[in-house]
């Protein structure tokens, strides 16, 4: 009995090793390939804040338009604009429509979420085939899309002119088409209120998305004691719990920086709780690499 206990000792601990390494290299090259990704992949345009605040202005009435026609109406999806570059309308609009609860607002399909975390361009459509194809995936009423012929940036201003379209689904008919045309050219912005423009000796704030602060740290966490597994076997080889609490507390401490660099502070409850999350399982990780370092010099 003792003999076939240790048999199933030693396999328990082969396999949980392989499964770590086989997850370590993994998450590593999934990694670095969404890191490389995300710095070599096309850049989406993205609206100036001229145009951003004509389209806010043009989406506070068109939401009120939308309200007026929208009859029995109430789930929609909102269809990406043609010619809409950088979705800016699309989006604050879906938003827009979603928190003034005008109409229930089914979100983006999943391959849409994951195009946009890519930077890929989504595909703007204004024709009633396609808006009904698209909304009878969403099982939804009605379909919003719309067509910009112009949004564009101009001397002290912008302008955004184009058509919104409500298109009934089961009917597959355009119940209510509104205009869109706002133009603020001509109008004078100080630095304040151009937050485009800065100001001489201002450092601008560079701020990550999440997930690109996500991949870098679990690609810190998981290189780091790799790429310095000569110095932890060096300090483990010295049978000091002392030194192997060091070791530890800094590779800890470092991961608890990044941790915060993740998550942006303590800010929220969920914030708190993935840091939380996040420190003990980057401890684990720091403990396991250890452990394995001792069976080495064993």
């Amino acid at each position: 009995m003792l003999g076939i206990n240790l048999i199933g000792q030693i396999i328990k601990s082969v396999c949980l090793e392989s499964c770590m390494k086989l997850f370590g290299t993994a998450a590593i090259v999934l990694s670095a390939l969404l890191l490389l990704w995300h710095f070599l992949a096309p850049e989406r345009p993205e609206a100036d804040r001229p145009r951003k605040n004509i389209a806010n202005r043009a989406i506070i009435k068109l939401v009120e338009d939308l309200r007026r026609e929208r009859g029995e109406i109430k789930e929609v999806a909102v269809m990406h604009f043609k010619n809409d570059g950088s979705d800016y309308v699309t989006d604050s609009l879906r938003d827009k429509l979603a928190t003034s609860g005008v109409f229930e607002v089914s979100e983006p399909g999943f391959l849409e979420k994951i195009g946009s975390v890519l930077k890929l361009r989504n595909k703007g459509a204004f024709s009633t085939k396609e808006a009904v194809k698209y909304g009878r995936s969403f099982e939804v009423q009605a379909v919003i899309t719309g067509n910009l012929e112009r949004f564009e940036s101009m001397k002290n201003g912008a302008v955004i002119k184009g058509t919104v379209r409500i298109i009934s689904i089961p009917e597959g008919k355009i119940i209510a088409e509104i205009p869109v045309n706002e133009n603020s050219a001509g109008s004078i912005f100080t630095i304040e209120e151009r937050s485009d423009l800065v100001k001489p000796g201002t450092t601008v704030k560079v701020n990550y998305p999440w997930h690109i602060r996500f991949l870098i740290f679990v690609m810190v966490v998981l290189l780091l004691p790799v790429l310095s597994i000569s110095f932890i076997r060096y300090m483990v080889a010295k049978r000091s719990n002392g030194c192997n609490a060091f070791v530890l507390g800094i590779y800890t401490f470092i991961d608890l920086i990044l941790a915060g660099f993740m998550t942006g502070g303590f800010t929220t409850v969920l914030s708190t709780v993935i840091f939380l999350g996040a420190s003990v399982a980057a401890f684990i990780y720091n403990a396991s690499v250890m452990s394995f370092a001792l069976k080495l010099e064993s």
